[in-house]
């Protein structure tokens, strides 16, 4: 379902986007309230800042497409932040030790665990807001240590991860030196996806047969099952590093590239893993072990990742009673709900990265999240009027559209306080004159913005008209 004029967020999954912009305007020597454990498997910074920018996308392309300001700011700093050494400087030692090799550029060459996932959030940044400043050459230093930097830009990140596709005999390359991983692939694919539709390309287009051909036969095993890792070398997998709750995050993107291919993986998953209580009426968990009690964004044992990764997939299939359940034994029972002084809500104990796939799981309805990157926000929301200046704590954004280019509606609640607050809308026609239904009125400045004052107190719509032609 793409983004349409009826589209709006409760005020519970607001609170949980609130903390993902938090996180995202966190300093970049500020790590507090991420998850700080290695910078070579799962826990890593770098997939918790790239899920940021997927969660915040999600909820600008859906339900915001005509919002700008502090949820850009935040995926902006979360592309930037995860340039610098203390998340790049592990690739110093991969480099080393798994190829031994000087060359250190993170991007050219068997690391798809930063040129796929980075790829990735690029374009959805780029597509939702027409901003190119990652268009430009150089535009991205990846820092490996103080004096190894490697810049790229974003037609080089794509460029590579082809080159790299073209040059694998599986086509699937690799993550870490000789391993390939199949979550990486998918996740990269989504992103070429993305470049293409932002670009007007058919690059990964030309590729889906040979891709889709080796995911089926090199990254599956006999009954069909994506297998998330094998060596480039002998061909062998790791038994037991994930199960159905890792295959459910691959499959979330393996849409992109065949649709069967991922329906069946959330059909498994529903009539093998997932099993309603009748005394309870609650959904339960079977057939799970292992590596699926892991919280794999931080390594510790969880049980509401899994309801919360399950969830997500869930909804993409439009199963709402069952991730609605999923999701309110993951707030109410697994991984209660706390909320910070500012207001905003998480899952207690879960990692920044599950957390992400939970705040998608909130946030998308059948196919949401595959229109995101394939079809991306209406083009009168990218070039008409928004929302760009707000205090983005106290000033909760639940729909943010401009159903013609011209006009611009709002749904807003207060945050902790009610109270009258500041708007900002930018893109207006320069010098035309707007009103505004709670019966302000004004003239865009030449620049073509103008501030706006409204009063919150709970649900609060906003529509702003452009009345008078330049």
């Amino acid at each position: 379902m793409l983004p349409a004029d009826d589209r709006e967020i409760d005020l519970k999954t607001l609170k949980f986007v609130q903390y993902y912009i938090e996180l995202g305007l966190q300093a970049f020597d500020d790590w507090s309230n991420f998850n700080v454990v290695d910078q070579f498997q799962t826990a890593s910074l770098r997939y918790q800042l790239y899920e940021i920018v997927y969660s915040l996308a999600t909820y600008q392309a859906v339900y915001a497409p005509s919002l700008r300001g502090k949820v850009c700011e935040a995926m902006r700093n979360s592309i930037e932040k995860s340039l610098t050494p203390k998340v790049m400087g592990y690739w110093k030692w991969e480099s080393l030790l798994g190829k031994w090799s000087l060359d250190w550029d993170p991007i050219k060459k068997d690391n798809i665990m930063v040129s796929g996932y980075m790829l990735k959030a690029l374009a959805l940044y780029t597509g939702n807001t027409g901003d190119m400043r990652y268009t430009e050459p150089d535009s991205l230093p990846f820092q490996v240590t103080k004096n190894a930097v490697y810049k790229h830009d974003i037609h080089s990140i794509n460029k590579y991860v082809l080159r790299n596709w073209d040059d694998s005999n599986f086509c699937i390359f690799p993550c870490e030196p000789n391993w390939n991983y199949t979550a990486c692939n998918v996740i990269a694919a989504a992103g070429s996806v993305g470049y293409d539709r932002v670009f007007n390309q058919r690059n990964f287009e030309r590729r889906r047969e040979r891709f889709l051909k080796h995911l089926k036969e090199d990254m599956c095993d006999e009954s069909g099952t994506l297998l998330p890792i094998k060596s480039t070398f002998t061909g062998f997998t790791i038994p037991g590093i994930l199960g159905p709750v890792g295959e459910s995050v691959s499959a979330v993107d393996t849409a992109f590239i065949d649709v069967p291919t991922s329906a069946r993986v959330w059909s498994v998953i529903k009539h093998e893993n997932i099993e309603l209580d009748p005394k309870s009426g609650n959904y339960k968990l079977k057939g799970l072990s292992g590596a699926d009690f892991i919280d794999m964004g931080s390594y510790m044992p969880s049980t509401g990742a899994a309801f919360l990764s399950f969830a997500f997939l869930a909804n993409e299939y439009g199963d709402y009673e069952i991730s609605e359940n999923l999701i309110k034994q993951a707030d109410e029972v697994e991984s209660p709900i706390e909320e910070l002084p500012t207001g905003s809500l998480r899952n207690k104990g879960i990692s920044v990265w599950v957390g992400g796939f939970g705040l998608r799981a909130r946030l998308i309805r059948f196919r949401d999240w595959t229109n995101t990157v394939v079809n991306g926000p209406p083009k009168q929301c990218i070039n008409g009027p928004v929302l760009d200046g707000y205090d983005f704590q106290n000033v909760l954004v639940a729909k943010a559209y401009s159903p013609n280019g011209e006009d611009l509606e709002l749904v807003l609640y207060n945050g902790r306080s009610a109270g009258s607050f500041s708007l900002r809308l930018a893109q207006l026609a320069p010098n035309a004159s707007y009103k505004v239904s709670n019966g302000a009125s004004f003239v865009a400045d030449q620049n073509g913005t103008g501030i706006i004052s409204v009063k919150l107190d709970g649900r609060t719509e906003v529509f702003t008209e452009k009345v008078q032609k330049v």
